[in-house]
């Protein structure tokens, strides 16, 4: 059986008895500790600066009336 989604793995974790599950909690911390995540490569600040100001604007136009404007729509 191949295991493919998230979805799939969360159905057999499910199905493991506590003593199996422990020991995959176990394995999965040790795999952790040996292998640790890879920190993202430095940020051009151009790029630095979109993340810092994503998510916050602020306009009184809808996304509709937006995309309207962007495809030169006259409504």
């Amino acid at each position: 059986m191949t295991i493919t989604t998230q979805a799939q793995i969360v159905e057999m974790l499910e199905q493991l008895p506590d003593g199996a599950l422990d020991e995959v909690k176990s394995f999965l911390a040790a795999l952790q500790n040996r292998y640790p995540a890879k920190h993202a490569p430095k940020l051009s600040e151009g790029m630095a600066y979109i993340e810092q100001v994503r998510g916050k604007m602020q306009c009184d136009m809808t996304t509709d009336e937006i995309m309207a404007l962007t495809r030169g729509e006259d409504d």
